[in-house]
C-alpha cells in the first residue's frame, strides 16, 4: 500500500490528476470548518474542563503554580483537565464503531467486541432498510479537489436508489450543529477529480454519474444501536464551500494592516 506523502501541517502531497504536478492541498475538512460556528464545542469544552479540575486537584494546584504567560503549560493541563472529565471516552468509543463499519464495509471482519453487535447489526440493516449498498473499493478513498486545492479522505461512495452519492457515517452525539460543514465537505468529495489508488500510487476515476445534488449522512450513534439516514444537500454545500475557500485565504492574508511582520501560522 503507498500511503500519501504529508507535509509538516499534515496535508496530503499529491499529483494533480490534471497537471501531474506533485503538491501540498489544504484538508477538506479545513476548509469546511472554516465558517463553521465552534459556540458549541467550545463550550462543552468549557464545561468539561471544570469537571475535570473538580475531579483532579492536583491538576488545580499545577494551575495556580502556572506562570499566566506559559500558554503551553496551560494548555497542556486544559488537555488532562479535558482527560480528566473523561472527555475522550465517546470519542474513542465512536471512531472504534467507525472502524469496526469500515471493515464491514470493506468485506472484511469487523473484529469488534461483542457490545458492538447490536450497533453493527442494527447498521447493516438500516443499509438494507435504506437500499443503501457499499462497495469494498469505495470505503475510505482519497480524493483532490482542484477548485478548491483541498484534498480529503471520504468515508464511503455508496449506491443510493441505484445513483452513486457520497455518504459520511457520523458516530457521535446530534448532528445538529454539524449541519453546515457536513454539507461542504460532502459536496467537496462529490466534485472531487479522482481517486488515490494508494496500490499503485496514480489516480483512478470517479464513479460515473456521481451525484451532486444529494449525498448521504448515516448517522450511528455509538451504543444506541439506532441509525437514521440523512440526504445532504450537496448544491446548497458546494456554494458555501466556495465562500469558505475564499474566507480560508482571507484568514491567511497577512497584507491588511501594513507595517505589520507576517505570521508563518498553520496551513491545515
Amino acid at each position: 500500500m503507498s500511503e500519501p506523502k504529508r507535509d509538516r501541517w499534515g496535508r496530503y502531497i499529491l499529483t494533480d490528476p490534471g497537471t501531474g504536478e506533485e503538491q501540498p492541498w489544504v484538508r477538506a475538512t479545513t476548509i469546511a470548518k472554516t465558517i463553521d460556528s465552534m459556540y458549541g464545542l467550545h463550550a462543552w469544552e468549557k464545561r468539561m474542563q471544570m469537571l475535570g479540575l473538580a475531579a483532579r486537584p492536583d491538576l488545580l494546584d499545577l494551575a495556580y503554580a502556572s506562570d499566566p504567560e506559559d500558554k503551553k503549560q496551560l494548555d497542556e493541563l486544559c488537555e488532562k483537565a479535558l482527560e480528566a472529565a473523561k472527555s475522550s471516552v465517546k470519542s474513542h468509543q465512536g471512531t472504534a464503531l467507525h472502524k469496526f463499519t469500515a471493515r464491514l464495509d470493506s468485506g472484511q471482519l469487523s473484529r469488534s467486541p461483542a457490545k458492538w453487535d447490536e450497533d453493527l447489526h442494527a447498521y447493516l440493516e438500516l443499509k438494507k432498510r435504506e437500499g443503501i449498498e457499499t462497495h469494498p473499493l469505495f470505503v475510505e478513498r482519497i480524493t483532490v479537489v482542484p477548485a478548491l486545492g483541498c484534498a480529503g479522505t471520504m468515508d464511503r461512495i455508496v449506491r443510493h436508489q441505484g445513483i452513486p452519492k457520497i455518504a459520511d457515517l457520523k458516530t457521535g452525539g446530534s448532528l445538529e450543529h454539524a449541519q453546515l460543514s457536513i454539507a461542504m465537505q460532502l459536496a467537496i468529495y462529490a466534485h472531487g477529480a479522482g481517486l488515490w489508488n494508494e496500490q499503485t500510487g496514480k489516480w483512478g476515476q470517479m464513479p460515473k454519474g456521481l451525484s451532486l445534488t444529494e449525498g448521504l449522512v448515516i448517522h450511528l450513534p455509538a451504543g444506541e444501536a439506532n441509525p437514521k439516514v440523512y440526504p445532504v444537500d450537496l448544491v446548497k454545500g458546494w456554494e458555501m464551500a466556495k465562500i469558505a475557500r475564499l474566507v480560508y485565504d482571507a484568514r491567511k492574508d497577512r497584507t491588511y494592516i501594513r507595517g505589520l511582520d507576517g505570521n508563518d501560522d498553520e496551513s491545515g
